[in-house]
């Protein structure tokens, strides 16, 4: 899974495209628990939102926690609404 950069504060609408034949019985969900997300995947477009709340980097993973990725949220630029 890739690794994402989001911002503490702003909502994110994270789109994954999942072509015919490529969900199976391992990334067919994702589990987010920082977030308290699990989704299911679906073929098409999935998309998962969410609003980080602090800064920080934070694991996230198929059901299994076989295939993983990390979500890095960093503090909003100076200036900016948090």
């Amino acid at each position: 899974y890739p690794a994402i950069t989001v911002q503490a504060g702003m909502p994110v609408k994270w789109t994954i495209e999942a072509p015919k034949g490529s969900i199976n019985g391992c990334n067919n969900a994702i589990n987010i628990p920082e977030y308290d997300i699990e989704y299911k995947f679906k073929e098409g477009e999935n998309v998962i939102a969410f609003i980080p709340d602090k800064a920080g980097q934070f694991r996230y993973s198929c059901w299994m926690g076989m295939i993983r990725g990390t979500i890095t949220v960093i503090e909003p630029s100076k200036g900016e609404a948090s």
